[in-house]
């Protein structure tokens, strides 16, 4: 698992965890997914959420940039990748 999507997810259970809002649901990280047939592999979601009106599914992206966008359609004006000691 990509250290970014480590720290999202330890930085969602802080806000969760500390929050009345979020009491209750359950969050699962790297949910894998089995796919057969025309296309078929494995995939995954990043954190799935249960709570008691619903699920939600998120997936996490690592993006930098400024976010435009252009008759409905958003694209990332993305900056080149910075590299940290």
């Amino acid at each position: 698992m990509p250290r970014a999507e480590v720290e999202a997810h330890q930085g969602i259970q802080r806000e969760f965890s500390s929050s009345t809002f979020s009491k209750g649901w359950r969050g699962y990280a790297s949910f894998a997914l089995a796919r057969a047939g025309r296309g078929g592999g494995d995939d995954d979601l990043d954190l799935v959420l249960v709570k008691h009106t619903g699920i939600v599914l998120i997936e996490l992206k690592n993006w930098n940039g400024k976010h435009l966008e252009s008759n409905g359609h958003k694209w990332f004006d993305l900056v080149p990748e910075k590299r940290t000691p």
